[in-house]
C-alpha cells in the first residue's frame, strides 16, 4: 500500500488576497514560493502529482522541470474543493491522498515523512502542533467518492468532520504545518 499512496499539490488557486501569483513569489532562499513546497513534497519519494489552473504555465513548468505530473484543470478552480476533486479523479489508481497546499512551504520534510508512516495503517491523518490540526491531510481510498464529489472554498473540511471517529492526528513540532501564505504580510 506505501507505494500506492500519492501526494496531490494544490496550486490551482487565484491567489485573490494576494494581489498577485503568491507561489511565484520568492523567498529568502532564492527559490520561490511554489518550488520550496514542492521541493519539500519530493524529497518523500512517493508519486506526486500538481494540480493547477490552465493559465498557470509557471506551476507547470516549475512541476516538469521537477519532475512532478501535472494535473491540468480547464480554467481557474472555482475553490479548494473543486481542485482536490479534480485532482483525485485524475488519480483512481491510487490507495490514497495526501492533500499538500502548495501555500504552505514552511512544512518541514520529517513532518511529512512521520505523516505518510502513520498513513499506511490509518485511513485519515492529520498532523497538529500544540493542538492545532494542521496540513497536509491524508486521505485514505475509503475517501475517493467523498473527495471526488468536493466543490467550492471549504476543501475536504465536511469529510473530516464527518468521519472525526477514524481521524488520527498526529502530534508534531513544527508549526509549519499551520502556517499559510494568503497575503504579503504573511511573508514576513
Amino acid at each position: 500500500m506505501a507505494d500506492d499512496i500519492g501526494v496531490l499539490v494544490m496550486a490551482a488557486g487565484r491567489s485573490s488576497r494576494f494581489g498577485s501569483n503568491k507561489l511565484a513569489q520568492q523567498l529568502s532562499s532564492g527559490k520561490t514560493l511554489f518550488e520550496t513546497s514542492l521541493a519539500n513534497v519530493l524529497e518523500l519519494d512517493l508519486q506526486t502529482a500538481v494540480v493547477s489552473s490552465s493559465d498557470g504555465k509557471h506551476i507547470q513548468q516549475v512541476s516538469n522541470a521537477m519532475r512532478a505530473f501535472n494535473i491540468v484543470m480547464p480554467g481557474i478552480s472555482p475553490g479548494l474543493g473543486d481542485s482536490i476533486a479534480y485532482g483525485v479523479t485524475n488519480t483512481p489508481n491510487w490507495a490514497g491522498w495526501i492533500i499538500y497546499l502548495a501555500d504552505m512551504p514552511f512544512i518541514g520534510v520529517q513532518v511529512l515523512r512521520k505523516l505518510h508512516r502513520v498513513a499506511l495503517n490509518n485511513p485519515l491523518v492529520r498532523p497538529s502542533f500544540n493542538n492545532a490540526p494542521g496540513h497536509p491531510v491524508f486521505f485514505s481510498k475509503r475517501y475517493f467518492s467523498a473527495l471526488c464529489c468536493l466543490n467550492g472554498d471549504r476543501g475536504a473540511r465536511e469529510i473530516i468532520e464527518a468521519h472525526r471517529k477514524d481521524l488520527v492526528l498526529v502530534p508534531v513540532n513544527d508549526k509549519g504545518i499551520l502556517r499559510d501564505i494568503d497575503t504579503p504580510l504573511d511573508l514576513i
